[in-house]
Parts: structure tokens; C-alpha cells; sequence
């Protein structure tokens, strides 16, 4: 039992507390990044922590505490693992951010009396969706891209054509992709537990709000959810070399979507190559208690790194 008190600090106060550097945190952690090795004395991990205000953190972990606390998070990821964390920096270098620093400490899971525990939710109940005022414009958020790796926006949906394979095979305990058979049992090497394997739809994607397109991928849930194909459906048709490109945007295409980007780059024929991944997306039905401006204007121009397009305005989904 955990008998200590703490002053916690509110995320939405933390603009009052730029670069002071003994706050005390706690939150779920719903993301947990790849190490970054800068050289062999430095190190440091980024993650992403929900409080009970249900606003989103980015946390940066370094040395030390990358190498400990840092790769305990990482193996514990897909229980989003209940953090508090002491004497931590608010940075402005990621916008605002958290940074640990010699003296911080974190307790992982710690024991606590029922008046101190907040409940536990999954990953997806934690990403709620935003206020208005935290969606970032896609261009913004493409602009950023150096300093700030994760951010909701909004846009409306179509299908990224080219590509011809619209399913994947996960773990069925923490959902991470595996390289396996959907008859097999396997040990999985993100949640380190046995499971067998699923198959989840992944599809490419465009999202376009007013100022830009942006390519991304979407899975899972999120992804079964705008569109008429199970998984097995979408195995069976490319395996059939059966084409259902236009179906599967005429689905997507009737969506605008809230949607929480995570940016990230991963090596590809030689080179870092940028990707971004949905974590978490509403659409229209989803937010009917939190109103959000779900339209583009008519005939928006927008821009993208592919040339302009002209934006219309969704139908309701």
C-alpha cells in the first residue's frame, strides 16, 4: 500500500508550470515508442500518458530511465499500465511536454488505497475524443513533424489506391502485428505472452481537412468499423485476385473521422521512410455528445504532398 501523498499536477494546467521541473504526474500509459539511440551513452524512449482528465502527454524517458522503467513500460503496453511520476520537467521543446530528469522517479503499477485509484480503462477508452480546440490542422501537424510525433485531426476519408493487400495477422492479447499463420500459437514478442492470431483489416488511407491530405494506415476496429469486408473477406478476395478497390472507397469515402496520428519513421530499402499510423478514430455516430464540426465546406481546395484535390462535403455516415 502506497502511503505517501502527492500533489498531482492537472495536464490542462501545465502551460502555468513551462519549464519548472518538480511536478508530480500520473496517468495511463497508452503508447510506448521505439528507443532512440543518439550514441552509446544516450538514450531515451518516448511515450504517451492519459490522466483522468483524459488529455493526452508525450513523456520522454531518457538513459537510465529508458534502459529500466522505460523497457518494464514497453513489455506492460498492452495493459496500459497505471504510472506516477515524480519531480518530472514540463519542456516547451515538443510543444509541452514531460521530461525526466536525474532526480525524477516513476512508480510503475504501485499499490494504492481505493480513494487515490482511478478506474482502469483499455487503451481505447482512454483516447476520448478531444475538445475541438486540440484538433490540429493536418498541415500544422505535417509542419511539426520534428517536434511532435502524435496529434489529433479531421478530416474526411478515401482509400489510398495502389496497394492490393487489406488485412494483417495480430496478436490476439495486445493486437500487435505478428508474421504468423491465423492456425498457429504463438509467444508473442510484444506482450511476451502465449496467444493465438487473429485477422484484423489494415487499409492505406487519405484523410483531407481544409489545408491537406495526409497518407496514413488504419486497422483493426477502427478500420472493420467504415467498411463491409470482415478480415476474412478481405484475405479471401486478394488471395481470389478478386479487385475491391472501388468498394472499399465508396465505404470509407461517406466517413469524416476525429482521429488521433502517430508519426514515425521506419527504415525502407536503405532510407527512413515517414509513416503515419491512426491509434484512435471516431466517427460522426461516436460523437453524438461531443459536438464537433464534423463538415468540410463545399469545394474546398486543399493541398497535399501529392498535388491539390478538391474536397467535398461528406455524406452523413
Amino acid at each position: 500500500m502506497l502511503l505517501c501523498i502527492f500533489e498531482l499536477t492537472n495536464f490542462s494546467d501545465l502551460h502555468k508550470y513551462a519549464d519548472s521541473d518538480n511536478l508530480y504526474i500520473r496517468g495511463f500509459v497508452v503508447h510506448a515508442f521505439p528507443v532512440k539511440q543518439a550514441d552509446p551513452d544516450c538514450a531515451s524512449r518516448d511515450i504517451i500518458i492519459v490522466n483522468e482528465e483524459k488529455k493526452l502527454m508525450l513523456m520522454t524517458l531518457w538513459n537510465e530511465f529508458e534502459h529500466d522503467e522505460g523497457s518494464k513500460i514497453a513489455d506492460m503496453i498492452s495493459t496500459a499500465p497505471l504510472i506516477i511520476v515524480l519531480r518530472v520537467k514540463v519542456t516547451t521543446f515538443n510543444i509541452l511536454s514531460f521530461t525526466t530528469r536525474y532526480s525524477s522517479g516513476i512508480l510503475i503499477s504501485p499499490p494504492l488505497p481505493d480513494d487515490l485509484f482511478f478506474k482502469q480503462y483499455d487503451a481505447n477508452c482512454l483516447l476520448s475524443p478531444p475538445n475541438e480546440e486540440d484538433i490540429k490542422a493536418i498541415s500544422t501537424f505535417q509542419a511539426s513533424f520534428s517536434i511532435q510525433k502524435a496529434a489529433w485531426v479531421q478530416g474526411t476519408v478515401k482509400l489510398a489506391y495502389g496497394f492490393t493487400k487489406y488485412w494483417t495477422t495480430t496478436c490476439v492479447n495486445c493486437h500487435k502485428i505478428v508474421n504468423a499463420n491465423i492456425d498457429w500459437i504463438i509467444h508473442c514478442p510484444s506482450c511476451k505472452q502465449q496467444s493465438e492470431v487473429e485477422l484484423r483489416a489494415r487499409i492505406q488511407i487519405i484523410i483531407t481537412d481544409p489545408s491537406r491530405s495526409i497518407h496514413c494506415i488504419i486497422s483493426g476496429e477502427d478500420a472493420e468499423k467504415m467498411i463491409e469486408f470482415t478480415p476474412l473477406q478481405l484475405k479471401q478476395a486478394q488471395e481470389d485476385g478478386f479487385g475491391i478497390d472501388i468498394e472499399l472507397n465508396d465505404a470509407l469515402k461517406k466517413y469524416t473521422v476525429v482521429c488521433f496520428l502517430k508519426s514515425y519513421k521506419t527504415p525502407f530499402q536503405g532510407q527512413l521512410q515517414r509513416k503515419n499510423t491512426v491509434i484512435k478514430a471516431y466517427i460522426a455516430t461516436e460523437l453524438s455528445h461531443h459536438p464537433l464540426p464534423l463538415a468540410l465546406p463545399e469545394n474546398t481546395q486543399v493541398s497535399s504532398a501529392l498535388g491539390s484535390s478538391s474536397a467535398r462535403h461528406p455524406e452523413k455516415s
